[in-house]
């Protein structure tokens, strides 16, 4: 690895300025806005939003990494990733009532993502409705994946390999929160939506995908004609535990398909925080009805949980900055099984598995603007159970909010 690092310097330094200029504009933008921290307001999904003018209030995001991974014995060139830039806006029409946007552009598909797009109106913190391109909430880390507090340059393998994160469509639905005047609070949200579509099945790697049913492109409307029903019921304490449970559930068809199909999609979350320590955990199901000429092939089942442990371990105090200057310690374990089940000849277990384990230092300059560095090691065993396929790696990168 060193030797890799050395042959590779002048290139390494000329994708790290990458990285590098883009924590200087991050950084920058920060303290620009902690001046304005008294107009800072909680938009929807406990977005941090700035207010520049009387009715508008703005926030964004940006990510940049370093990598360098080693898979099966081969070791790939540093790669320098600009992963994402988002931006989120909040127009207040009256009271209770406002328009929320946010949109992403994502460098790897070079496309613009719309995640929300709607029309909320919520005369009370214990009701709301909102109509328009929701972003649905299958576990905690689909609707809170835009945190301050990132410790990880990449996402869990639940949320990208086996449910349809980062995921919204059409629809509407009810919010609120109950318990306002008590510590404990009780969240819930019910949202209709059109829901999937067929392309989870034929799909490239001949298995379920539900990333494929992701319909980010602001269509209002797809190929799926049969209502699907979406909800996230949590009870919170702030800043200290909470526990949710989401589901998605309906049929999933296509114009051109005979059939119809039932499709649910199951999440438990939970968080914990004691003193420096903070725990994250969920843990997800698919349920899937597939053809009968399919199964085994395409799964009709599939689970998958991640658990994040994140310890303060150094917290500094400058005497002429308002914010501590903090060191966490960061570790995560992934496991998803693609194919929950067994072969109907052999009744031998279906081997469709991803194991990871990914450790990590965070430092945060500021509060909203992380640098972090990842070390990780994962293993997959494909459906017929061969040796296990391994890569390994690091990345160093910067995650900020502003």
């Amino acid at each position: 690895m060193l030797y890799f690092i050395k042959t590779h310097k002048i290139k390494a330094i000329s994708l790290g300025s990458k990285v590098l200029s883009t924590f200087v504009f991050c950084f920058t933008i920060n303290c620009l806005i902690a001046q304005i921290d008294k107009h800072q307001i909680t938009a929807d999904f406990d977005r941090q939003l700035y207010k520049p003018a009387k009715f508008l209030f703005i926030g964004g995001y940006a990510h940049a990494s370093l990598e360098a991974f080693q898979r099966e014995g081969v070791t790939d060139s540093i790669k320098a990733n600009l992963d994402k830039i988002g931006l989120a806006a909040q127009l207040n029409l009256a009271k209770g009532l406002h328009v929320f946007s946010e949109t992403e552009y994502n460098f790897l598909d070079k496309k613009v993502h719309f995640t929300n797009l709607f029309l909320s109106y919520q005369p009370a913190e214990s009701w709301g409705i909102r109509a328009g391109f929701i972003n649905i909430p299958i576990g905690h880390f689909n609707r809170y994946h835009i945190i301050a507090d990132k410790s990880f340059l990449t996402e869990p393998k639940l949320t990208t390999d086996l449910l349809p994160v980062i995921y919204s469509d059409a629809g509407f639905g009810f919010f609120g929160t109950l318990g306002k005047e008590i510590d404990c609070k009780f969240t819930y949200e019910l949202n209709f939506i059109e829901g999937i579509g067929e392309q989870i099945l034929y799909t490239p790697s001949a298995n379920t995908e539900m990333q494929l049913s992701k319909n980010n492109e602001l269509r209002l409307n797809d190929n799926n004609k049969n209502l699907m029903v979406n909800g996230r019921f949590a009870f919170t304490e702030p800043d200290i535990f909470e526990m949710g449970a989401s589901f998605l559930s309906g049929r999933y068809s296509n114009e051109a398909s005979d059939t119809i199909r039932d499709i649910q999609i199951y999440a438990l979350d939970f968080m914990l925080k004691q003193g420096q320590l903070k725990m994250q955990s969920e843990v997800a199901m698919n349920v899937v009805d597939i053809p009968s000429n399919m199964m085994e092939l395409y799964a009709d089942q599939q689970w998958g949980t991640y658990v994040d442990l994140i310890y303060r371990a150094y917290s500094y105090q400058p005497k002429k900055l308002n914010q501590a200057l903090t060191l966490d310690l960061a570790f995560r374990f992934d496991y998803v099984d693609l194919s929950n089940g067994y072969f109907n000849k052999t009744r031998e277990k279906i081997t469709n598995d991803y194991y990871k384990v990914t450790g990590g230092l965070v430092f945060r300059p500021i509060p909203k603007t992380a640098i972090i560095l990842n070390a990780s090691y994962q293993w997959f065993s494909d459906l017929l159970g061969n040796p296990p396929k391994r890569t390994s790696g690091f990345e160093f990168g910067v995650a900020s909010y502003f």
